[in-house]
């Protein structure tokens, strides 16, 4: 009988240390500001995608988001206040993002970021209701917009713009004298629809295309097939590939299976599709000849000369002992997003004090964001007729397994269409 009363409490002993332990990590860490006293760091809340079918791009994506947040942090990029990251693997589920935007509140963030759409779609009104600024890790669509003022903000104006960058440059690079012929494959989501949108209008804008149709995909599947063949029969140029994750390898695999590229037809790949490390070694030699089209740099060697790259490759060595070879254009984009959040938080502190520091204060200094240097793209400025910073892009090609190479400097996006218009108006 004592040593089974032994053994309960030794365990109840275990369980005690145990939420001990639990409530001393929930408990805000203090740090020392500039001024030598003890701080509470300033907090950014990570919606991650750790696991799942997006971990191969958004897995290093969130790695360069907390790597870069360190390096601001040990550096004093923000008058010396420590910042951290606390975060949670939401992946792509509302219901979970939702649960870690209550808690984030309650923990004291001043500004979430995420890097998919779907729950960012949804939240926005919850966003602009709980004062929150969000950095989202993509596209604005119509639904993130908020009136008066944003509260969501993003790297590119939308997918109508990428569709009409893919369009514009797939024209311009057309060997002949026709309208170049353009499908697309992608999931059934309003990013990709808004993609849609912009490949149905560019020809309205004076670029020279026919659209031939789309052809939608599950965001799980193991075959795309017959999609493709549908879209082959139709004879197009170019394919457009609006899909991200564990997608692409499929679709890219399928792609090369079909002897589609030997048919004459191209595929190029949709903003952050192919940024991760692990997502070009899975599909290995079959992405060799796809393109693709990018906000950012991916770390081709034309890339490694660019001041911001120099500084990632060292953030990655410091934090997690890697070699240039494993830094890819996800943690490459990660980290930018997180200079662009970091930039928004310094401007925030600077205008309204440490003290004073609230997410409205965080958002407004996202609005006000100019000429910010990344070292990594064109000068960065957003505000709320503009709640995106990134409007030029580049393409790449795989040439070899792993490697890409750059086929065209920064070009301006082609065009905003009528909602991008009202803001900038």
């Amino acid at each position: 009988m004592q040593k089974g009363l032994k053994k309960i409490g030794l365990a109840l002993l275990a369980v005690g240390l145990s939420i001990t332990l639990l409530l001393a990590g929930a408990m805000p860490v203090c740090e020392a500001g500039p001024d030598g006293k003890k701080v509470r760091p300033i907090k950014i809340g990570l919606h991650g995608g750790f696991s799942g079918l997006w971990a191969t791009v958004a897995l290093d994506t969130c790695q360069g988001v907390i790597d870069y947040t360190k390096y601001a942090s040990d550096q004093g990029l923000i008058d010396g206040i420590p910042v951290e990251i606390t975060w949670e693997d939401s992946g792509s589920s509302v219901s979970k993002s939702i649960t870690a935007h209550r808690r984030f509140i309650e923990e004291g963030v001043v500004l979430e970021m995420n890097w998919n759409s779907t729950p960012v779609d949804v939240m926005a009104p919850r966003y602009k209701r709980d004062e929150m600024p969000m950095l989202y890790y993509g596209c604005l669509t119509e639904m993130m917009i908020t009136e008066p003022i944003r509260w969501v903000f993003s790297i590119f104006p939308g997918w109508q713009v990428v569709g009409a960058s893919f369009a514009k440059w797939t024209a311009e690079h057309l060997p002949e004298e026709r309208p170049v012929r353009l499908a697309m494959i992608g999931y059934d989501n309003a990013s990709a629809r808004a993609g849609v949108k912009g490949l149905e209008t560019a020809a309205q804008k004076g670029i020279s295309c026919d659209f031939l149709g789309v052809e939608w995909v599950p965001i799980a599947t193991i075959d795309t097939s017959i999609e493709l063949l549908r879209l082959a029969a139709k004879k197009p140029d170019w394919i457009f590939l609006a899909i991200s994750g564990a997608t692409t390898t499929v679709v890219c695999k399928d792609f090369a299976r079909l002897g589609l590229r030997e048919r004459g037809i191209n595929a190029m790949t949709a903003l952050g599709s192919t940024t991760g490390e692990v997502t070009l070694k899975a599909v290995g030699k079959d992405f060799i000849g796809i393109y693709s089209q990018f906000g950012w740099p991916v770390a081709s060697e034309a890339d490694w000369d660019l001041p911001g790259e120099k500084l990632i490759r060292e953030i990655a060595n410091r934090y997690r002992g890697w070699g240039p070879e494993k830094v890819w254009g996800g943690y490459i984009s990660g980290c930018m997003h997180a200079m662009v959040g970091i930039e928004g938080i310094r401007l925030a502190v600077e205008k309204v004090g440490y003290d004073n520091l609230t997410p409205q204060a965080v958002r407004d200094g996202l609005a006000n964001i100019k000429d910010f240097d990344s070292g990594l793209i064109p000068l960065v400025t957003m505000s709320d007729k503009q709640p995106w910073y990134q409007n030029y892009f580049r393409v790449y090609i795989c040439r070899e397994v792993g490697k890409y190479e750059l086929v065209s400097d920064w070009e301006k996006v082609p065009y905003f269409l009528d909602y991008f218009e009202r803001l900038r108006n």
